[in-house]
């Protein structure tokens, strides 16, 4: 088991017409087909079906021997799809926000990945006091106001990312564990109300671009191996002109921050 972490991420801000999108579907499953076909809002549907075809295709990098079409998948208990059982060893997770889809790799064990925009109009303060612990809530108002939205942020993705890697969806709840920043900005996992934590999670948090924030959580003490932390980008022309996505190349190296658990 290696502990390289592929991360794959996608701009969606760019508009696809209904032809590119029909392609962009074609190697979904009949199950994924329909379930794009019930969401009411475009933009919805859109992010689905872009967001499951970055998944195949990123999984395809990984394992070249199994085309886009033919991966199969499974739903655990709490909704965290997964690679079916005859499939390769692979961890997976998807996140999207506005202008952003991003898609965490792995052989290391369960991941989470998280993306949220920072322009994101909400009442920040009050969604800490409500979501976050009282040790993490205290600590980002006694913060300069100016520098709440980015801390509010990073402990959103990672709060959210470490809830996606343990799999436990609505069972476990955003205050029942807290991240505390260190001085050397090391971060610090606190578990409350009973959660067994896993012997050894770490956790990295990335900037990316001017208005993304992406949070990162995986079991091992090892920091991860993240190869490309990149904007890739698919070419979406009309489909006369398109026959395979055309991953940019350039690698984006961000630092991360490793996390201890306490």
């Amino acid at each position: 088991m290696t502990n390289l972490v592929s991360i794959f991420l996608y701009d969606s801000n760019a508009a696809v017409s209904k032809a590119v999108l029909d392609e962009l579907a074609a190697p979904l499953s009949d199950d994924e087909r329909e379930r794009a076909a019930r969401f009411g809002h475009a933009g919805a549907r859109r992010d689905f079906v872009t967001g499951r075809f970055l998944l195949r295709h990123a999984l395809t990098r990984h394992c070249p021997t199994c085309l886009p079409k033919d991966w199969q998948f499974v739903i655990g208990p709490y909704g965290k799809p997964a690679l079916a059982d005859d499939s390769p060893a692979l961890q997976f997770n998807l996140s999207h926000t506005k202008g952003l889809l991003a898609c965490a790799i792995t052989e290391a064990g369960a991941v989470g990945i998280d993306v949220e925009t920072l322009e994101r109009k909400s009442d920040l303060e009050k969604l800490a006091r409500r979501f976050f612990s009282p040790l993490e809530s205290k600590a980002l108002l006694a913060l300069p106001v100016e520098q709440r939205r980015e801390r509010f942020f990073r402990i959103w993705t990672l709060k959210e990312a470490y809830i996606k890697a343990r799999g436990g969806g609505l069972g476990i709840s955003l205050g029942s564990f807290s991240y505390t920043f260190k001085a050397s900005d090391a971060l610090q996992l606190q578990v409350h109300e009973g959660e067994e934590p896993c012997a050894c999670w770490q956790a990295h948090s990335y900037r990316v671009g001017a208005v993304h924030r992406l949070g990162l959580v995986l079991p091992g003490s090892a920091p991860p191996r993240v190869p490309a932390l990149t904007l890739e980008s698919f070419w979406l022309g009309e489909p006369e002109h398109r026959a395979q996505p055309e991953w940019l190349g350039g690698t984006l190296e961000l630092p991360g921050s490793t996390m201890e658990v306490g």
